[in-house]
């Protein structure tokens, strides 16, 4: 009952109880203009680079379903490219060559 009291516009809220102690949880809404929550991705380019954002939006997985949108998520597909170009690019040059392998 404090809790409702807290905040009028939770006075007519239900709370469910699990256990005996109050949950909270992520709330998730979809992305709108209107509710200006909206990531430009001309500015996700910017800072990732576009591969990252491609590679991001191919592991959220099919295009039609409704998916949360997590900018941790970004981070990490970008510090798994920027390991993998390492592999690859060092004291900038190429780290592979046509020669056989050493013994």
């Amino acid at each position: 009952d404090a809790f409702r009291e807290w905040q009028p516009e939770l006075a007519d809220t239900e709370f469910v109880l699990e256990g005996g102690k109050y949950i909270c949880g992520w709330e998730i809404e979809k992305m709108s203009k209107s509710k200006h929550n909206v990531q430009n991705p001309d500015d996700l380019i910017e800072k990732y680079g576009a591969d990252t954002l491609r590679i991001y939006e191919m592991f959220l997985g099919p295009i039609e379903q409704s998916k949360p949108w997590d900018t941790n998520g970004i981070e990490g597909v970008f510090r798994f490219i920027r390991k993998l170009w390492k592999l690859y690019f060092q004291n900038y040059e190429f780290a592979v060559s046509d020669e056989p392998p050493s013994e």
